[in-house]
């Protein structure tokens, strides 16, 4: 289903989340959020390994988070 690995930030913070725009940023976090509400009504009707949706979640929670925090910097500067 889905299988991302989020982007780490570098040795300034930063992410690749950075270079984008704010309006693709904006599309990004709700991807993500959208993605998370997704596996976890799968979570709920036991469609998929448990596990492997709670793992999937997180993945999108954390890049959720990457990108709220990239959307924090440009509201910043």
């Amino acid at each position: 289903m889905f299988r991302r690995i989020p982007t780490t930030p570098g040795a300034n913070g930063r992410t690749k989340f950075d270079r984008l725009r704010t309006e693709d940023l904006e599309t990004a976090l709700e991807t993500s959020l959208s993605k998370t509400a997704q596996l976890f009504r799968g979570l709920q009707h036991r469609e998929l390994d448990p596990l492997w949706l709670v793992n999937q979640m997180k993945l999108e929670i954390d890049q959720a988070s990457l990108i709220i925090q990239a959307l924090q910097r440009k509201v910043e500067d």
